[in-house]
């Protein structure tokens, strides 16, 4: 029963081809029986209206305890500040500001600070907005990227807006090791963020076995690559992007294309 749960936890942004979680639905849920605690983990979702907008129906319609969002993720800022909010002020001020030992760095707080200060609102409204912009331009080059070696952009439905994933088959069904590799090209050419997913990768963590461990879901059928678009990106940042990782699908897929014809060219005879 409830009883047994401690809370659930429900993540909005994340990694492709994962989409996010109904998080109002699972706030009703949490709220018709019993009054379960319920935290969102936000990482990304600052950023994009539409899960603000679905996290605002969560707190109107359900139960939602905290909602955790990164602040480089979401503002421009160096890895190591967070925002807890809520609706519940005295959780957010009393629960959890308690915990707070008041020895860390105040780095993080100055860093959101400045930024806010020199962006203003309107400077942040318009790296929300230059981000949707840019969505179908960046959609098209990693699936320009795919199907130039035979691979597809994985097809979330429009659900996920901030990451993509380009799958990877091609570097061989079994072959974790050369899927492994392209991680490590993918890192030195200073591509920062992407994640490489293997689907044979296996990990046991406290006893417990994950197949495919890494992606959202065990033995899922393709090895893929991330890439997210997200707040502060350009146009030419994505070019620069698509010619970096162009390099790394020729340097890896050179031995395959010596071996075979693309996927997606056509032989013509003569």
């Amino acid at each position: 029963g409830s009883e047994n749960i401690l809370c659930v936890l429900s993540t909005t942004s994340c990694f492709a081809p994962r989409v996010p979680d109904d998080v109002e639905q699972i706030a009703k849920l949490c709220a018709e029986n019993g009054e379960i605690a319920h935290v969102i983990n936000n990482a990304y979702g600052l950023q994009c209206s539409k899960i603000c907008h679905k996290i605002n129906m969560a707190c109107r319609n359900g139960q939602v305890d905290a909602v955790v969002q990164s602040t480089d993720k979401n503002l421009l800022v160096p890895v190591g500040g967070a925002i807890i909010a809520g609706p519940n002020k005295r959780f957010i001020e009393e629960e959890i500001s308690r915990t707070y030992s008041g020895r860390a760095s105040m780095s993080p707080i100055l860093d959101v600070f400045i930024t806010l200060i020199h962006l203003g609102k309107n400077g942040l409204t318009e790296l929300r907005e230059r981000r949707i912009r840019l969505i179908t331009y960046f959609q098209t080059a990693l699936e320009k990227i795919a199907m130039k070696y035979g691979e597809r952009l994985l097809d979330t439905g429009q659900k996920n807006t901030i990451s993509f994933a380009v799958t990877l088959n091609r570097l061989g069904d079994e072959n974790q090791e050369e899927v492994t590799r392209f991680g490590s090209m993918v890192f030195t050419r200073g591509i920062s963020g992407s994640r490489v997913v293997s689907k044979r990768m296996s990990k046991t963590v406290a006893g417990t076995s994950f197949e495919g461990y890494g992606a959202s879901y065990s033995n899922y059928h393709s090895h893929y690559i991330t890439a997210a678009c997200s707040i502060g990106i350009t146009k030419e940042e994505i070019d620069i992007l698509a010619t970096r990782l162009e390099k790394c699908f020729a340097e890896a897929y050179s031995k395959i294309l010596n071996k075979a014809v693309p996927a997606n060219c056509e032989v013509r005879k003569k």
